[in-house]
């Protein structure tokens, strides 16, 4: 396991070599060896000598491309902290494996057909029963790494005596564990009965919906420790399951999501660097020099900026990047900002109010989408902006929720930053009862809303203060958006609240020809509505100072 630390401290010494996703993996396994030694309720533990066991069998097998066929499998260092993380980390009471799912993201000709070829071998070789698979949208791509399986079978006099080719069938077999290894098409119908013990799924960027891989899925509920592989490069389909896959993973990363079972690796550019740039590619190519040649590379970049029909294909093949009409807006590293002010300044109640001015926001729904009511405090003395987040779910809708949106729902509602009103439909009035105690606590003079459904609104809250229509016309919001956009990269904004921090991952920005901006859902079953009244509530704080209504004068100058 030398390699493995090794990575750990090349990733921590050399920033610039590898894109934020790739840290975050890194320090995720540094805070997980931390917990183990200092919290004991934290259920897993790290099995050196188990991950060394699967890595010295990779280590027995031979390569059979190019230049390297007929040589030893050596993995790289990124490939030993992969299948070291996976098959290292185990639960504390059973033993048995913490990582069911893996997701491998990187770019094409690094290696990952030949990469999984051992997990599939392993799977037969140790598991009875075993039922291995390789799954893809079309039955040739699925053979890829099938037929990678072959051949180091072939190459391998002890593992051929052990397993049976069925050319035809396109299945291994082996008698001693009565397992097998199968390709299969993407007729994910005709997956049913099935009971894999080890899936490789191939491409998962190509997959328009998540079909495949939720048959799979569920089929492996009878394992005791199943593990689920899916690898891919990048995509022009941000619709697909590899889009949605990556989205969950980078949220994991970040501490969005909580899943202990789920594993990622993501190799591709940091939002803001430039493609063209040879300086970056390692980023998304870790055999860079090995099995990448940098000369291809050269060559293929050249090209796409001489043709820009070839632009596409080379930054999302070979830079692994998702192409897409939107693009996503603010960063985890701009909004960690937020997230530290949060636990460094003061809070909203430690404020002499006197010297602030707050302003709040309200987006309301009925079922489906969040209602959300916000303050922005802006204290004058410091020019920060304080956010104070409402957030309201029906009752009803929380299972839903939790299965549609996020699994935290339950965990915020508890935590009290949800509040779930009872029935089907949110209950305005729990929020118009927020809204007065924030007015008299807070000294609230304007409240911002969108004109829909606001007729019970105006009744209830137009006494208390002020309210502001604002449209959500890309012409009304656009200035709100590009203050808002200015104070979370100035570090302006202390806002900590966790429901926050998962909108902010869900918002990408429309940018439109005469450079206005509009924040957008990655899809529509993501949730911005938080968003959506800060950038309100903090462009309206914004347009007063700028229009000399504010007095920001300190006292003495008075």
């Amino acid at each position: 396991m030398k390699r493995f630390t090794e990575y750990v401290n090349w990733v921590e010494k050399h920033p610039n070599l590898t894109c934020e996703n790739v840290k975050l993996a890194v320090a995720r396994h540094r805070r997980d060896i931390r917990r183990v030694k200092e919290d004991p309720s934290f259920p897993y533990r790290f099995d050196r000598n188990r991950a060394q066991k699967f890595i010295d069998f990779c280590e027995t097998l031979k390569q059979y491309k190019d230049r390297f066929a007929g040589q030893p499998l050596v993995l790289q260092p990124w490939q030993v902290f992969i299948f070291g993380s996976i098959y290292g980390w185990v639960r504390k009471d059973s033993g048995m494996r913490r990582f069911r799912k893996a997701f491998i993201f990187v770019a094409r000709k690094n290696g990952k057909s030949t990469m999984m070829s051992p997990v599939l071998l392993w799977d037969i070789l140790t598991v009875a029963g075993s039922e291995g698979y390789v799954a893809a949208t079309k039955r040739d791509q699925a053979k890829i790494v099938y037929e990678s399986v072959c051949k180091m079978i072939d190459q391998n006099p002890g593992l051929s005596k052990r397993l049976r080719q069925f050319r035809s069938t396109s299945t291994i077999v082996c008698n001693k564990t009565a397992g097998k290894i199968a390709a299969l098409s993407s007729e994910y119908k005709t997956f049913d009965g099935l009971n894999p013990s080890c899936v490789v799924i191939d491409e998962v960027s190509a997959m328009d919906d998540y079909s495949i891989i939720q048959v799979l899925q569920s089929g492996t509920g009878a394992r005791p420790e199943p593990l689920i592989f899916e690898i891919t490069s990048g995509s022009d389909n941000t619709e697909s399951a590899g889009h949605e896959e990556f989205e969950r993973s980078e949220k994991i990363l970040r501490q969005v999501y909580e899943d202990d079972t789920f594993f990622s690796m993501l190799f591709t550019l940091d939002a803001g660097d430039d493609w063209r740039d040879s300086s970056k590619w390692i980023k998304a190519n870790p055999n860079l020099g090995i099995s990448v040649y940098p000369e291809t590379l050269i060559n293929h970049c050249n090209e796409a900026q001489q043709n820009y029909r070839l632009e596409g294909e080379f930054r999302i093949k070979e830079l692994c990047q998702f192409i897409s009409p939107v693009t996503s807006w603010i960063s985890f590293n701009a909004w960690k900002h937020c997230i530290d002010n949060a636990q460094s300044l003061p809070s909203i109640p430690s404020l002499d109010m006197s010297q602030c001015v707050a302003v709040g926001a309200i987006d309301l729904s009925m079922r489906i989408d969040f209602t959300s009511f916000m303050i922005m405090v802006y204290h004058i003395p410091t020019g920060k902006y304080y956010a104070e987040h409402h957030f309201y779910i029906p009752e009803e809708q929380v299972d839903d929720k939790c299965k549609r949106d996020s699994a935290a729902v339950w965990k915020w509602v508890e935590q009290g930053y949800i509040k779930a009103t009872s029935g089907s439909i949110v209950d305005y009035t729990v929020m118009f009862a927020d809204c007065k105690d924030a007015i008299n606590r807070l000294g609230v003079k304007e409240i911002l809303y969108d004109p829909w459904n606001a007729g019970q609104l105006m009744e209830e809250i137009g006494p208390y203060c002020d309210l502001i229509e604002l449209k959500q016309s890309m012409k009304h919001i656009s200035p709100y958006a590009k203050d808002y956009e200015a104070s979370v990269i100035n570090g302006d904004i202390v806002d900590g609240n966790p429901v926050m921090r998962w909108m902010i991952s869900n918002c990408d920005i429309y940018t439109d020809p005469n450079g206005n901006i509009k924040p957008v859902k990655h899809n529509k079953q993501m949730h911005i509505d938080g968003v959506v009244t800060s950038l309100m509530a903090l462009g309206r704080i914004k347009s007063l100072l700028d229009g000399g209504y504010i007095d920001i004068r300190d006292p003495e100058e008075i």
